[in-house]
């Protein structure tokens, strides 16, 4: 079979290496059957393969890796022998050896290539990097060619009508945000399959990358106090214009920077709107979201729900785990999610002992964020006029 089937863009981080046009039902990707892959030893001889299943229109297209290397399908570590269905913009990652870079395989099928990408975003902007994925779109570092200006992208499927409203969202919230805290929104495309959202790219970590960095994978009371002050800013804007967050974690804050030096500044910015929501006049949602170590009591059970004081919830257990790098409600021993729901629904405090030894102060802000009775939790103007957020002098 001569006729172009799909093709395999290969970076080494952000470099772009070469691109693959695969011709065949049966490809093994490897440095016995690509040339230019010889000289990188860590890449196995056939390392991986993708075989074509079905016909025409009800093509699949399956990756199987053949070593025992470690690779990665959209960031989640594949095991060998393992048949997984790939569509285009997945990402296929090798580590590279002695480095923090991957070498990422960005697949594309001829049918992606013939109906999407004449689409206005590629032929204004080129990806150069995969960023992460999650359940609900791709993120890809890349260039605005007329300019070479590097920007950030979420490419969503907008196909299946669940993601095609959470995309119209997150489109429409960042569209009202205008913050120094706060991801900025250059544009959106939208094709006839996917939703691309142009963000500015953050250069940096996450507070959880930045955490796992430190020793005892904390921070000390000046260190909170900064990074906090900026975060509950942040809330108060999207809180003052009825804007709710609704997925605030460790993983969507940014500390930008490209030095120890700059991370040293703690300059944040908060990410991630897929969950967001613009208000209209009642403050009370019914959609259950979130992540489950940052759940809130409320979102544990049916019925309405107030998004503002969960953004609150959500911040006091990052401030926990910032303090002395556990979470609130995990029990210590014990890995199950129905001890964790009964802790979060009773607001069971586990970790006690290192709890009591932060700063009072410190103490009675996390204590009043993570009131189970939501009428009584903190509202975002209590949290800044603490006296913890206001003092001067922090323990460390």
């Amino acid at each position: 079979m001569n006729e172009h089937l799909y093709s395999l863009i290969i970076f080494n981080g952000n470099e772009e290496i070469g691109r693959i046009t695969i011709k065949k039902e049966q490809f093994v990707y490897g440095r016995n059957e690509v040339e230019f892959l010889r000289k990188y030893i860590w890449i196995s001889r056939q390392h991986f393969q993708i075989e074509i299943k079905g016909e025409k229109e009800k093509k699949e297209y399956v990756l199987t890796v053949k070593t025992n290397v470690i690779t990665f399908h959209n960031n989640k570590q594949i095991k060998r022998d393992t048949e997984i269905f790939i569509n285009s913009l997945d990402v296929i990652s090798i580590p590279i050896p002695k480095t923090s870079i991957r070498q990422n395989i960005l697949f594309i099928s001829k049918d992606f290539e013939e109906k999407e990408m004449c689409c206005c975003f590629y032929t204004k902007y080129q990806i150069i990097k995969f960023i992460g994925s999650g359940s609900f779109g791709k993120v890809f570092q890349i260039k605005r060619k007329s300019n070479n200006k590097i920007n950030a992208v979420k490419i969503i499927d907008i196909t299946q009508k669940k993601k095609s409203e959470i995309a119209q969202r997150e489109s429409e919230v960042l569209e009202q945000i205008h913050h120094q805290n706060i991801i900025k929104k250059y544009e959106t495309i939208q094709s006839q399959r996917f939703m691309y959202i142009i963000m500015e790219y953050i250069e940096g970590l996450t507070l959880e990358q930045y955490l796992q960095l430190k020793q005892h994978h904390t921070f000390n009371e000046n260190e909170i106090k900064i990074i906090i002050k900026q975060v509950f800013n942040a809330i108060n804007y999207l809180h003052s214009n009825k804007i709710i967050h609704r997925d605030l974690k460790l993983e969507n804050i940014m500390i930008r920077g490209k030095t120890n030096e700059e991370y040293k500044k703690l300059n944040i910015v908060v990410m991630d709107f897929g969950l967001g929501k613009i208000l209209e006049t009642k403050e009370y949602t019914l959609t259950k979201c979130g992540t489950s170590n940052y759940t809130s009591p409320q979102i544990l059970q049916s019925g309405p729900y107030d998004g503002f004081k969960t953004d609150i919830w959500c911040c006091g257990v990052m401030l926990f785990y910032m303090s002395i790098g556990m979470f609130p409600f995990n029990q210590e021993g014990v890995n199950s999610s129905l001890m964790l729901r009964v802790n979060i629904r009773n607001g069971k405090i586990c970790h006690q002992k290192e709890f009591n030894m932060i700063s009072l102060e410190l103490q009675d802000l996390i204590k009043n964020m993570l009131i189970v009775d939501e009428q009584k939790r903190f509202t975002i103007q209590q949290c800044l006029n603490h006296e913890f957020v206001s003092l001067k002098h922090q323990k460390t």
